[in-house]
């Protein structure tokens, strides 16, 4: 990991007590969005509060933004801690960063371009008190510029741990949304998880499977607590290398976890991996050829995912085994049908 010499603390004021919740802010160039999200945070109704937040070497007026809303919510200020990097670390160094510092009973995340309600911190708090939960997580919405805002559709009540590993996995039918900003996590969790260095795609997942394998007790409230923001790009429908890229850094971490996770746990960590083959798949990185020589060791396991449709495991399944034309006129068929849903939704 880079050495934290690189690190420069320009805000630090230690809470006054000792926090409820730690809210861990990462910062990448988010000038378009980023006040909005700092002033739903600074509004919550929990007084109890520790804000961390982690300038991962901006180039916009992020960091300006932020002072600059600190300042107008002086009530806050006693415990804000800002730290600025010299270098880009990507968000997986930043997130690792703010858990080190975090000081309170609960960790949850917040990425700097989404939405809060203003009492979602104080809900969760209140559950996980109610409930004596170790993760308690809550329903969000999805909005942007390009697409029909809708709420997502997430369980209520106590959630079994090995379920929710299966659901963020994919090797169960249902889906869990596999993200930390809407899951608050008693910090003691969060002892020898490794976010591994370079993943900017999936961190979250990286997170949850090392916590659900220490059998936390979840509990879920229904109520729409946070909103998050989708932008017009996305990993999967970018033709550039940043897919491949993370899928060499993902696919060995989920081959090392394997090799101390229980029977069950692995079919859902293979279930991830196919999903991230596919992702790649689309992308148009590789060719066929290429990528079945790089991952055609993975065919086996294929079957393992539930949750993408069986045309799409077709593809996969053709494309792995260097099918070529084959592969091409489904994967064709395929681009057709996303489309058409990517169209539904605007």
């Amino acid at each position: 990991m880079n050495n934290s010499k690189n690190n420069k603390e320009i805000n630090y004021k230690p809470c006054p007590v000792a926090p409820v919740v730690s809210v861990i802010v990462p910062i990448y160039n988010s000038a378009l969005y980023l006040e909005k999200c700092l002033q739903s945070l600074f509004r919550q109704t929990l007084d109890s509060i520790e804000y961390i937040f982690i300038d991962d070497c901006s180039t916009d007026l992020s960091l300006d933004i932020l002072k600059r809303t600190i300042r107008s919510f002086n009530d806050r200020s006693d415990c804000v801690r800002i730290i600025e990097h010299d270098l880009n670390k990507g968000v997986a160094v930043s997130r690792s960063e703010g858990v080190k510092m975090a000081t309170g009973r609960w960790i949850i995340h917040c990425d700097s371009d989404d939405i809060l309600e203003e009492n979602a911190y104080e809900k969760l708090v209140s559950a996980g008190e109610t409930y004596n939960a170790d993760i308690v997580g809550c329903g969000f919405v999805v909005f942007g510029n390009e697409i029909k805002e809708y709420s997502a559709k997430e369980p209520v009540g106590v959630v079994d741990f090995k379920w929710a590993m299966s659901a963020i996995g994919g090797s169960d039918k249902n889906r869990l949304m596999g993200s930390l900003w809407n899951k608050l996590i008693k910090r003691e969790l969060w002892e020898d998880v490794i976010i591994p260095e370079g993943l900017s795609y999936c961190e979250d997942i990286a997170v949850l499977f090392q916590i659900l394998q220490k059998k936390p007790r979840i509990y879920y409230i229904g109520d729409k607590l946070y909103h998050y923001r989708i932008h017009p790009t996305s990993l999967i429908s970018t033709k550039d290398d940043g897919m491949l890229k993370q899928c060499d850094v993902f696919i060995p971490f989920l081959e090392s976890l394997k090799q101390i996770s229980d029977n069950e746990s692995k079919v859902s960590i293979n279930a991830r991996i196919v999903d991230l083959l596919y992702r790649l798949l689309k992308s148009e990185v590789l060719s066929i050829s290429e990528f079945s020589s790089r991952y055609k060791g993975y065919a086996s396991i294929i079957r393992d995912n539930k949750q993408h449709n069986c045309l799409e495991l077709f593809h996969l399944r053709l494309s792995i085994n260097g099918i070529r034309p084959m592969a091409n006129m489904i994967g064709t068929l395929n681009t057709i049908g996303y489309r058409c849903v990517k169209a539904l939704l605007k």
